[in-house]
C-alpha cells in the first residue's frame, strides 16, 4: 500500500506510533513465519499515482490465515512511507522513543508526525493497493496483478466498510462468531461493490486462470 492523505488532528496518527512501536510484523518466507526487519523491504511499482516506492513489512492479521488456507511459500504485506521528513526523522525518533518505553511522549509524536506530514507530502493525494501473486495452476505457471485505487484514501476506507455491509445485511454473512473481515467476505463481489462505488481497480493476468 501507497497513500499521501492529510490528519486534521494529531491523535489519527496514534495508531501508526502504536504499531511502528511494536514493530512485532512477521513475513512467510519458504513456508515459515518469521520476524521482519527493515532488511526485508521491498520496491514496489504503483503506477502512475506514486511510482516506483520503497515497501516496509507492516502486520495484518488476515494474511496468516490465507497462508495456511493456500499454502503459501512467501508472502507479506508492505507499506511504503510518507515523505522524506517523516520516513527519515520522525519514523526512526518514534522507535528510539518507543523503546525507551512503549506509549511514552505519544501526543507530541502525534503532533510531529501530523507536522510533517501536512508539511512536507506532495499535492497530490490517494492511496493505492497493489497485490501480486505468482503460482501455478493446473501444473502451469500464473501470475496475478491487481491495482485498487482511489484519489481519497478516507473514502476508499469507508467503500471498503459498506461493500461488507452490504453483503451482511443481505444475509450473505451468516457465519456464526466473530471474523476479520478479509477472511470472511464473498472477495470477488466486494470488489465489484467497491467499484461501483468510485474504486478503480485494474487486473492484469498472466497464464490461463
Amino acid at each position: 500500500m501507497a497513500m499521501n492523505a492529510r490528519f486534521e488532528k494529531s491523535g489519527s496518527t496514534h495508531e501508526i506510533i502504536h504499531e511502528i512501536g511494536e514493530f512485532n510484523t512477521k513475513i512467510c518466507k519458504d513456508g515459515k513465519w518469521r520476524k521482519a526487519d527493515y532488511k526485508d523491504a521491498i520496491r514496489v511499482d504503483f503506477g502512475s499515482t506514486f511510482g516506483i516506492k520503497q515497501c516496509f513489512p507492516l502486520q495484518m492479521a488476515e494474511i496468516k490465515p490465507l497462508q495456511e488456507k493456500l499454502d503459501l511459500k512467501e508472502t507479506g504485506v508492505y507499506v511504503a512511507g510518507f515523505n522524506w521528513f517523516v520516513d527519515n526523522f520522525v519514523f526512526p525518533l518514534i522507535m528510539l522513543v518507543q523503546m525507551i518505553k512503549k506509549g511514552m511522549g505519544l501526543n507530541l509524536l502525534g503532533k510531529l508526525m501530523c507536522w510533517g506530514l501536512n508539511t512536507f507530502s506532495s499535492s497530490g493525494r490517494g492511496v493505492v493497493l497493489v497485490l501480486e501473486a505468482e503460482g501455478e495452476k493446473e501444473g502451469k505457471p500464473v501470475k496475478v496483478k491487481i491495482i485498487a485505487e482511489h484519489n481519497d484514501a478516507y473514502y476508499f476506507t469507508a467503500v471498503s466498510i459498506v461493500a461488507c455491509l452490504k453483503q451482511y445485511f443481505d444475509g450473505a454473512l451468516n457465519k456464526p462468531g466473530v471474523w476479520l473481515m478479509g477472511n470472511f467476505v464473498d472477495n470477488y463481489r466486494l470488489m465489484k461493490d467497491m467499484e461501483n462505488m468510485g474504486i478503480r481497480i485494474v487486473q492484469n493476468f498472466q497464464g490461463a486462470l
